[in-house]
């Protein structure tokens, strides 16, 4: 088991941490307590964010990705989320998501975002996440990008995720515009 010191950041702040190899064993753990408490409600689970890309600084906080059928499935289920320890915040001001959040606010450690299988915003987010996986220079500068946002901005992380909105849609218009090499 994962000790839960691995992860975890106050809410609203913004300090990044060196890769963490242990943090794919927490989604792991994550991932099979979702599928054990939500079964076939769920399509699929992911690990996304930067604590899923190797290399990079992060927020030690894991962004799991889950698709179901349609958004208005995941109604039936968050009293079952609630009893693992998550709250519901609606869409979180983010068009076609629900999210929820595991962790106080002196400890928020986990991002939940439901989604519908194949939608852009399930499709945006492994699209990303992949290219980093194989594109270590492009992981280098959001790597660099987001320490220099982190240094500017350590208690806004709002400011700290507008600042990173260009260099995303940037890899998303270059991965998305060109065949998927699985070399």
């Amino acid at each position: 088991m994962v000790h839960k010191a691995e992860i975890g950041l106050r809410r609203g702040t913004v300090k990044l941490v060196a890769h963490n190899p242990k943090w794919a064993e927490c989604f792991s753990e994550e991932k099979e307590l979702l599928l054990k408490t939500l079964g076939q409600k769920i399509l699929d689970l992911r690990h996304i964010g930067s604590t899923a890309i190797p290399g990079i600084l992060a927020k030690p906080i894991l962004d799991i990705l889950a698709a179901v059928r349609t958004l208005a499935d995941v109604e039936a289920f968050t009293e079952d989320l609630k009893k693992v320890g998550y709250e519901d915040k609606g869409d979180g001001g983010v068009l076609g998501r629900r999210f929820f959040v595991k962790g106080g606010e002196a400890n928020r450690t986990h991002h939940l975002n439901f989604c519908e299988m194949n939608s852009f915003f399930w499709e945006s987010h492994l699209v990303f996440c992949d290219y980093l996986q194989r594109h270590t220079d492009a992981a280098k500068q959001y790597s660099a990008l987001k320490q220099g946002l982190a240094d500017k901005f350590p208690n806004d992380r709002g400011a700290y995720t507008t600042g990173k909105v260009e260099f995303v849609r940037s890899i998303l218009n270059r991965a998305m515009n060109k065949p998927r090499d699985d070399s």
